[in-house]
């Protein structure tokens, strides 16, 4: 059972939570435009992270667990600077902490986006060393080994990411966009929700944002296999 930190603030929307009480995150959101106090001239304003679980004094005071467990890059989102002043004004601050358990588990399982992530690094180093034109036999042998070996390890990788339980599906695809964005895509069209999760660095989400609204709009996709596929979002 979560632990509660304190009552509910009258006038305030309880943060939603999934079975685990591990915290759902809001939709994708753009700046409210002419509104904004924080936008400039003619752009929006600008992303800002949102640590999911609050308050981070309640979560550290709860011990290394709790404390390593709010600080997850898969626990955080990306939204503008006003709609993140506005989920704040709208919904409790606090959020009860999660079982002891269920923070370790989500804990192991953010682990698994992060050899991911190297894992996609590896096969895109691999992909440009085999289209360099000097390169030697010997060179070519060393690559396709470590490439099959890559993509063994991505196969599973992302087969226990299928099977994560306690973090939210919108989270799991959010993550997923830049990492493997044809499995993210294959997600959102079988209904998944999605969010621009913190461990897609700040400076990527802008083609994050063109890809999902190339899918919202049913453009068609080209999501090659190999370098490209893995380009199409991170670089």
């Amino acid at each position: 059972m979560a632990i509660a930190i304190r009552d509910h603030y009258p006038g305030h929307l309880p943060v939603p939570t999934n079975e685990w009480g591990v915290v759902i995150p809001p939709p994708v959101l753009e700046c409210i435009g002419e509104d904004c106090r924080f936008r400039g001239e003619e752009e929006a304003c600008e992303l800002t992270q949102h640590h999911l679980h609050s308050t981070e004094g309640e979560y550290e005071r709860n011990g290394r667990v709790a404390y390593g467990f709010r600080k997850l890059l898969i626990l955080t989102a990306w939204l503008p600077r006003c709609q993140h002043e506005i989920h704040h004004e709208e919904h409790e601050i606090e959020v009860p902490i999660p079982d002891e358990e269920v923070m370790r588990e989500a804990r192991r399982d953010s682990r698994r986006f992060r050899r991911l992530d190297s894992n996609t690094a590896e096969i895109m180093i691999t992909a440009k060393g085999l289209a360099q034109p000097d390169i030697s036999r010997k060179e070519t042998f060393g690559l396709l080994n470590r490439r099959e070996t890559a993509q063994e390890e991505r196969e599973l990788l992302l087969q226990a990411i299928g099977h994560i339980e306690v973090i939210p599906a919108e989270l799991i695809t959010g993550a997923l966009l830049k990492m493997a964005p044809e499995v993210a895509r294959r997600r959102i069209e079988e209904g998944s929700g999605y969010a621009l999760t913190g461990t897609t660095p700040k400076d990527r989400i802008p083609g994050i944002l063109e890809f999902l609204a190339d899918l919202k709009s049913g453009q068609e996709i080209p999501l090659q296999t190999g370098v490209d596929r893995l380009q199409l979002v991170t670089h």
